[in-house]
């Protein structure tokens, strides 16, 4: 049976999760804006992107800031404005943090 502090509890990991969350999204559209691009919410292919990313990185910050790196340099490479879940993953491949 479940108490009060069983709830709290679940509350607050709950609350700690999403505050998680918007950290990584904060994070990821201040790395997109330093690319010079828009993130978009209604865009399938930026939530697609974004997925990608949080499920990469796990919304570690330097894993995060690792992968822009990347990502960075595979839009200029291939001289694209676009940032895809398969450039994501191209980027992912490129570096060195365990099995895929």
């Amino acid at each position: 049976m479940y108490t009060k502090a069983h709830t709290d509890a679940f509350l607050a990991t709950d609350m700690v999760m999403q505050t998680s969350v918007d950290c990584t999204l904060t994070n990821v559209q201040h790395k997109w804006a330093q690319l010079g691009l828009t993130l978009s919410a209604d865009d399938f292919t930026d939530a697609e992107s974004v997925a990608a990313i949080v499920r990469i990185t796990g919304g570690n910050f330097r894993l995060i800031q690792r992968l822009f790196t990347q990502i960075e340099r595979i839009l200029q490479i291939n001289t694209m404005r676009t940032v895809t879940k398969e450039v994501v993953e191209a980027a992912r491949e490129s570096m060195v943090i365990g099995p895929l």
